[in-house]
């Protein structure tokens, strides 16, 4: 099942990777809504200033090649944790494939790494679409993300 919520605020990162710093924003595949290409690969870096509490991310839409029949992941999004000054540099946070709304997910820094893989085989899944949100330290109040969707 594919569940398409929509989010329309902050700035859209649709080309295939870029870098933000906004605090605000929707991250989305190649050619979104429509199929993705094959052979992608996609780096979208979020950094953003400021007295960060986290960042929170959720897919809005999500539809890649499902686990192929060894269990694997071939056309993937990864979600990184980046640890400025600290070993590692960068942890996974979550690697995701197929088409099940993957749950929010909370970032506990001020910079994250959104890595999308498509395989060399065309299909006809149209990616996905990833909005994040930034809390602030100072801040009394901040958006509340659904956990999962079904």
């Amino acid at each position: 099942n594919l569940l398409v919520l929509g989010f329309s605020f902050g700035e859209v990162l649709g080309h295939c990777g870029g870098h933000s710093s906004s605090s605000s924003g929707t991250i989305q595949s190649p050619n979104y809504p429509n199929a993705y290409t094959a052979g992608e690969e996609c780096i979208w870096t979020v950094a953003i200033d400021g007295s960060v509490e986290n960042i929170r991310l959720s897919f809005s839409s999500f539809d890649l090649q499902p686990k192929s029949a060894d269990g694997n992941c071939v056309d993937y999004v990864a979600i990184f944790r980046l640890q400025l000054n600290k070993d590692p540099g960068a942890v996974l946070e979550g690697r995701f494939c197929g088409d099940s709304i993957p749950q929010s997910i909370k970032i506990e820094e001020s910079s994250m790494t959104v890595q999308f893989i498509s395989d060399s085989v065309a299909n006809p899944h149209i990616g996905f679409s990833l909005h994040f949100e930034t809390n602030f330290k100072d801040s009394k109040s901040f958006f509340n993300f659904k956990d999962g969707a079904s």
